[in-house]
């Protein structure tokens, strides 16, 4: 999912496509501004719903970023570690068993 929000040039947060200007007193709601701000509650409704706070949302996404397993070479195999709880048993898995780290196992 992409951003809702962004900054303009004077670092004043508004709905992505909807200036600021748009949501003065006075203004009349024009079909974008309605489905802009309309779309934007929708998916605050949804975040809401999840139950989920910021801090565990962010903590989902940093797991759910590919990382690469930290290789330590020993005298008979490579063993691969987790780089998030450092569990040492993970080659070739997708994600960690034990925390749930997606692992990047590219090049």
């Amino acid at each position: 999912m992409g951003r809702l929000t962004e900054q303009d040039e004077q670092g004043n947060w508004c709905v992505k496509g909807l200036p600021w200007k748009d949501t003065y007193v006075g203004q009349v709601i024009t079909e974008n501004t309605s489905k802009k701000i309309y779309g934007a509650l929708c998916k605050l409704k949804d975040y809401e719903e999840s139950g989920l706070d910021p801090e565990e949302a962010y903590r989902l996404k940093e797991r759910d970023t590919a990382k690469k397993p930290i290789e330590h070479v020993t005298k008979f195999a490579p063993m691969y570690e987790c780089p998030s709880c450092g569990n040492i048993d993970v080659y070739g898995q997708i994600k960690c068993d034990e925390c749930g780290q997606r692992l990047d196992w590219g090049e």
